[in-house]
């Protein structure tokens, strides 16, 4: 069994699941939990970028003006 600082999970469903365990870093010498923190940062940095693409992508499914199906009765 080993405990990790941070781990990211891809799921079944395509989910992103991030456990952060920073309390891990205490007892740990500066050097390496400086490197830890920094690691961890990247890790959450990335993942901004992912939430920034996502935000996008649903700004543009969300168009003014589209409001969805509109029915037409013909006669």
């Amino acid at each position: 069994m080993s405990i990790k600082l941070l781990e990211v999970e891809l799921t079944d469903k395509d989910e992103i699941v991030v456990h952060l365990r920073p309390r891990l870093l205490r007892g740990v010498p500066a050097e390496a939990s400086q490197h830890a923190r920094g690691a961890a940062k990247e890790a959450l940095m990335a993942m901004r970028t992912l939430l920034d693409v996502a935000i996008k992508r649903m700004d543009v499914q969300e168009k003014p003006g589209v409001k969805g199906k509109t029915r037409i009765k013909v006669q």
